[in-house]
């Protein structure tokens, strides 16, 4: 599952990836929603553990349907002890502000038995620009909420050394994807021919070694590569 790829928009986003929202892609070995939604399930508990403070994340809710994923999380939080609430939707969509306010609002009910609990909004790729505002005027006005974007989720990840910075060989790249798979975490984007910035290929790499054959395949079979070859672009650097 991709969230979100759309080949028409080619010429409308030919811009370097610091403006472009990180997607995130999930490629269990089976394709079916259930495997997709328990390796999403695994993804985010490691995520929220490691580096949001989530101690022993409980899945609530998980949810796969056309549209994407949708996982409800309650765990203790770290820092404060108290409770933390997370509600982390992966749509081919932006989420819209609707969906925030109905969490906060789930936040707010939860705050009547525990005052700090904490809550955690993951919006991938991102919210609309009215929830964008929305999220800020909560994260202003309120310690105990985070909201994160698949650009904020990709910069916790490179943090964390899990992906990292895409090699200088892919200077011209779009699309820049978070690769979610049972090998691992990898990195992904659609590289561009320089001249007429068409997709050329889909370039991976990885933070330790090569991209497995398998992760390979994967990503090949995917509706993010229609039809593009898949290289990882570490190994075709050093074949050149």
């Amino acid at each position: 599952m991709v969230v979100p790829l759309k080949r028409s928009t080619y010429g409308s986003r030919m811009k370097s990836l610091a403006v472009q929202d990180a997607q995130v892609l999930v490629l269990p070995p089976s394709s079916t929603n259930k495997a997709k939604g328990e390796l999403f399930e695994r993804f985010i508990a490691n995520l929220l553990a490691n580096q949001f403070g989530f101690e022993e994340p409980q899945t609530q809710n998980l949810n796969v349907t056309s549209d994407g994923i949708e996982l409800d999380v309650k765990a203790k939080h770290k820092l404060t002890r108290g409770t933390a609430i997370a509600e982390c939707k992966a749509f081919s969509r932006n989420v819209r502000a609707a969906e925030l306010t109905n969490f906060y609002g789930k936040l707010i009910i939860e705050r009547f038995e525990d005052p700090q609990a904490f809550g955690l909004m993951c919006a991938l790729p991102r919210l609309t620009p009215e929830g964008e505002e929305k999220a800020q005027e909560i994260t202003r006005n309120d310690n105990n909420f985070q909201y994160l974007s698949g650009n904020a989720i990709a910069a916790a990840l490179k943090q964390a050394g899990l992906i990292v910075q895409q090699p200088p060989s892919t200077a011209d790249t779009s699309d820049f994807t978070v690769v979610i798979t049972e090998s691992g975490v990898f990195a992904a984007a659609i590289v561009l021919d320089p001249v007429e910035r068409t997709p050329l290929n889909v370039g991976m790499w990885s933070s330790e070694g090569e991209v497995p054959n398998s992760v390979i395949e994967l990503m090949r079979a995917s509706e993010y590569s229609t039809g593009l070859s898949v290289l990882d672009v570490e190994v075709a650097a050093h074949l050149r």
